[in-house]
C-alpha cells in the first residue's frame, strides 16, 4: 500500500505480511470476458475505505 507502507499477500487471501494494516485487503473476484476485458463477477464481501464513509 503505497500510502502506509504495508504489504499483503495475494496469493494468501491479502493477509498483511508487512506494515501497520489492521485486516486483510477485501478481495474482488475478477475475471476476462469474451472480448478479452477484465471484469468484477461479483461485489466485495464487506465495506471497501475507512469505516467513517460507513457513517449515515
Amino acid at each position: 500500500c503505497p500510502c502506509h507502507q504495508s504489504t499483503f499477500d495475494l496469493s494468501d487471501g491479502a493477509r498483511v505480511i508487512f506494515g501497520p494494516a489492521g485486516h486483510p485487503l477485501p478481495q474482488l473476484r475478477i475475471g476476462v470476458n469474451d472480448e478479452g476485458y477484465l471484469e468484477a463477477l461479483g461485489d466485495f464481501d464487506e465495506p471497501v475505505g475507512p469505516a467513517f464513509w460507513e457513517r449515515g
